[in-house]
């Protein structure tokens, strides 16, 4: 379930317009100069984690240069956000990022006491890092066709969260069957 699109000549396309070396990028990313040759080839495709990274130093948005296919869920909220799994032992203050790994494989929910933290550090409010884990609670659940076929999470009891679930409601209600 890649959460983003990565598409090796959009970002050759859109570095090289930049006129920015691969070595720029290299150093930007913290990889060596062979692994962005590498994804822009397609022999490798970068970690999701490093695709801010990489964003940033083509001077694109995340969002503009791998759009997002459906809504984010933990994981995909922690790899915008730059971190590595194992980096979130250190943001809620744990010796392991167990908490964190549970909550994102959906066998359980985080700790009132993380939430704070791990919103802030993946620059996103505690509402929407809890509407992130019931789609990775739901998707481990085997909602994760549902979510993948309209974009949207299955509803998990509640009225939807964002506007882009309040449409998406409206849609499939209004248009029932496959689109």
């Amino acid at each position: 379930m890649p959460a983003r699109h990565f598409d090796r000549g959009r970002v050759r396309a859109v570095r090289r317009a930049a006129e920015v070396a691969q070595t720029d990028v290299a150093t930007a990313v913290g990889v060596a100069d062979s692994t962005v040759a590498g994804w822009e080839t397609g022999l490798a495709t970068p970690d999701p984690e490093k695709l801010p990274a990489l964003a940033k130093a083509l001077r694109r948005e995340l969002d503009d240069l791998f759009p997002r296919t459906g809504l984010p869920d933990l994981t995909d909220l922690r790899c915008d956000a730059g971190y590595y799994q194992y980096e979130t032992a250190k943001l809620i203050g744990t010796k392991s990022a167990g908490p964190v790994a549970g909550a994102e494989r959906g066998e359980r929910r985080l700790k009132d006491k993380y939430a704070p933290a791990l919103a802030a550090a993946y620059g996103v409010s505690e509402e929407e890092l809890r509407r992130a884990e019931d789609r990775s609670i739901a998707k481990a659940q085997g909602g994760e066709a549902e979510s993948e076929a309209t974009g949207t999470a299955p509803t998990t009891g509640g009225p939807p969260g964002t506007l882009a679930e309040r449409i998406t409601l409206i849609l499939e209600r209004s248009y029932p069957g496959e689109q």
